[in-house]
């Protein structure tokens, strides 16, 4: 199993919005929405990501997600007129909060039922750091630690999933891909993977989407503990 992380592993808006509250004066918090800011920080990220995910690097000129990150928390502070709130100092740990998400709350069970009797890797944009930070601070059990890093590219570039099907020494077919966006799971059925869909709150689709018949998801799930628990139900009912 190959989990997508930022909003299927981890509420990263509620710890973003925490993170902006801490780190912002009273006064400037008048004159901004904290939820909106932390949309507009993860749609520049996800902007990003579709244009880097149809180029290709090498390890010198590979971008590291933390200065993506940072460029767009620089430009969004320009544009809400906040450049004077922080210095280069709180811009930094404000930026690192990316690295200390929240897991939702069935995240550490379901991802944990799910490593019994299987392979559990992060396949995220992230990097190495930033997905090992999460998986300990959050006490995610991952047994592999995949990022944007190991194969030199972004999601939703092929690379991604394939890649990680063939480190594993599997066939595409014997590896799921669990998100809670759609256009991740459309890109991994494409490659061949089998998907998973869980929801999550805010991510860009309502609850009724789970019960809803879509050709790029073989599996739908209210969360990862009901993930865990259908697959183990597989298991069993194969011996």
């Amino acid at each position: 199993f190959c989990f997508d992380v930022f909003g299927t592993c981890v509420n990263w808006r509620k710890a973003i919005v925490k993170a902006l509250d801490d780190a912002l004066s009273t006064k400037a918090k008048q004159n901004i929405d904290l939820v909106d800011f932390a949309n507009e920080w993860r749609k520049g990220y996800l902007e990003a990501m579709a244009k880097m995910s149809q180029q290709s690097f090498n390890q010198a000129d590979y971008p590291d997600l933390d200065d993506i990150h940072y460029e767009i928390l620089e430009k969004l502070l320009t544009t809400h007129g906040l450049q004077s709130e922080l210095d280069s100092d709180q811009k930094s740990k404000l930026n690192h909060a990316w690295h200390e998400l929240i897991p939702w709350d069935d995240s550490a069970e379901g991802i944990g039922g799910l490593q019994k009797s299987a392979i559990t890797a992060t396949l995220s944009n992230g990097t190495v750091r930033l997905l090992t930070d999460l998986a300990k601070n959050g006490s995610l059990p991952f047994d592999v630690i995949f990022s944007g890093q190991t194969f030199l590219s972004f999601k939703p570039n092929p690379a991604m999933y394939l890649g990680a099907a063939r480190l594993l020494k599997l066939k595409p077919e014997e590896v799921c891909m669990v998100a809670a966006h759609g256009i991740d799971l459309q890109y991994a059925k494409k490659s061949g993977l089998k998907t998973a869909f869980v929801y999550r709150p805010g991510e860009g689709h309502a609850e009724g989407d789970i019960s809803t018949s879509l050709s790029h998801i073989d599996v739908f799930a209210k969360d990862l503990v009901e993930l865990s628990s259908l697959y183990n139900e597989v298991q069993l009912s194969s011996k």
